[in-house]
């Protein structure tokens, strides 16, 4: 089944279009994006490795995925944390930590604090094949051995103070 989303200007307003997944943006039209970071008591961070069928296929990154239409940022944060890891939060216990634009994506970034054993994950078929905690020497290491996806590590620079 078809994915569809929203379409906004750079402004963040919409155009009054839809746009389904996979097929090129105009200049001038964005999509809503959302990541949600997951931290622990340990100061330990949440990363999911991509199925090797996806673009970026077995590297790791935080939950990341596209607003649906007729969704909005926290509920599509929500709805791909539930997706991707099985894990189910509600709206108090998450922080928004920015939005950061590129080229055709608008991205929400969200942090929420919790624990939660990776044995208990529901990892998405098709999407996540692995989950992990890892510490901020175990993710430079990871960086340096170029197995996270870049756009992660650009995303994780920007909030560093405020994951770690």
């Amino acid at each position: 089944m078809a994915e569809f989303w929203d379409l906004y200007d750079i402004n963040r307003n919409k155009l009054g279009r839809l746009h389904e997944r996979g097929l090129p943006l105009n200049s001038g039209e964005y999509h809503l994006a959302v990541e949600i970071w997951v931290k622990n008591s340990n100061n330990q961070i949440l990363l999911t490795q991509r199925h090797p069928d996806k673009p970026w296929g077995s590297y790791w990154e935080s939950t990341v995925g596209s607003v649906i239409s007729g969704e909005d940022s926290l509920s599509g944060a929500k709805r791909e944390l539930i997706e991707e890891t099985g894990i189910k939060v509600i709206d108090k216990q998450i922080a928004f930590l920015g939005t950061m634009t590129t080229e055709d994506w608008i991205i929400d970034t969200y942090i929420v604090n919790l624990n939660t054993p990776t044995y208990n994950l529901k990892l998405q078929d098709r999407e996540v094949i692995n989950a992990k905690w890892v510490d901020i020497y175990e993710f430079e290491d990871m960086c340096s051995k170029k197995v996270i996806v870049p756009a992660t590590i650009n995303r994780f620079n920007l909030y560093r103070d405020k994951l770690i």
